[in-house]
């Protein structure tokens, strides 16, 4: 996938789980960029320092729920 490159990102999520969700946290090729803990799940971050023009990246959405179970899901994304 591929998307336009911008100076602030916004990340939003469709959380369906079995419990109530605790939190979803955003990571960017490994590293923390931030979680929400209320609906809707959407995390901003300034991308400077973090994503590189005409690079692919894997973001990585960690999504816990009240009993600590958690699941992930991986999207690499290029910005043009």
């Amino acid at each position: 996938d591929s998307m336009l490159f911008t100076e602030t990102i916004s990340v939003g999520f469709d959380v369906d789980a079995k419990y109530q969700v605790s939190k979803v946290e955003l990571f960017v090729d490994g590293d923390f960029i931030g979680s929400d803990s209320t609906s809707p799940y959407v995390i901003q971050f300034d991308q400077s320092g973090v994503i590189t023009k005409n690079e692919t990246h894997e973001f990585t959405a960690t999504v816990y729920d009240i009993y600590y179970n958690r699941n992930s899901v991986v999207k690499s994304i290029t910005f043009n």
